[in-house]
């Protein structure tokens, strides 16, 4: 009940081949309720899971609700961010790496993780368009439009390098990718995807390769 199921379908960039992206989506806000009874169909069983991809998923904008607890729109929000918006960005941003942290990491890679079948440890950092919006209004002192992935990989680097840290210790390196998104205007989703989907090919080559 913790998880929403998703299921896209998409091409590889590399020879055309169709495959069907199965997404679990984890919406509670507790830790326990991730690693307590996994839906198995998804993840695999214990000790032998399935997980092909795994996704880190942060933003840059605390959610905003109306008086109703109904949640505010894009504009009201840039609103809200129009005046020290630096610093209540630095201020999500701890919030999030405070909750992912070296220990979360190794219970989530715990409960996920199979160096046979994982391909990809993405951390993807969403709202990169409203950012956007922010600054070229000019509410974000010295960062120019040109510099956004700059700043956001600045705000980002702990959480990055602990990720980075996870994966070298887990023997899988390469795995390893970061992203600016968009979920509402799907900016470079579709680069996510391919990515997956291409790590994974080479994965299934690399395993025919070792068993020839």
């Amino acid at each position: 009940k913790n998880f929403a199921m998703y299921r896209t379908r998409r091409v590889s960039d590399l020879d055309g081949t169709p495959f069907d992206l199965v997404l679990a989506d984890y919406q509670g806000q507790k830790l326990s309720q991730l690693v307590i009874d996994p839906p198995k169909r998804f993840f695999g069983p214990r000790g032998a899971r399935e997980i092909n991809a795994l996704i880190f998923v942060v933003d840059l904008f605390r959610e905003l609700r109306g008086a109703g607890g109904e949640a505010s729109g894009d504009d009201v929000l840039l609103e809200h961010y129009s005046q020290n918006a630096d610093a209540q960005i630095r201020e999500r941003v701890e919030e999030q790496c405070r909750y992912i942290n070296e220990y979360t990491l190794e219970i989530i890679l715990e409960t996920t993780f199979s160096k046979r079948e994982m391909c990809s440890i993405f951390l993807v950092v969403n709202k990169i368009d409203l950012l956007r919006v922010l600054v070229e209004r000019g509410c974000i002192e010295g960062v120019m439009p040109s510099a956004i992935h700059s700043y956001v990989s600045e705000l980002y680097a702990p959480l990055n390098g602990l990720i980075k840290e996870a994966v070298r210790a887990n023997g899988v390196e390469r795995s390893f990718g970061a992203y600016l998104i968009s979920a509402r205007t799907g900016e470079n989703l579709a680069t996510v995807f391919s990515e997956i989907i291409s790590r994974y090919q080479a994965s299934v080559e690399r395993s025919s390769g070792e068993r020839s």
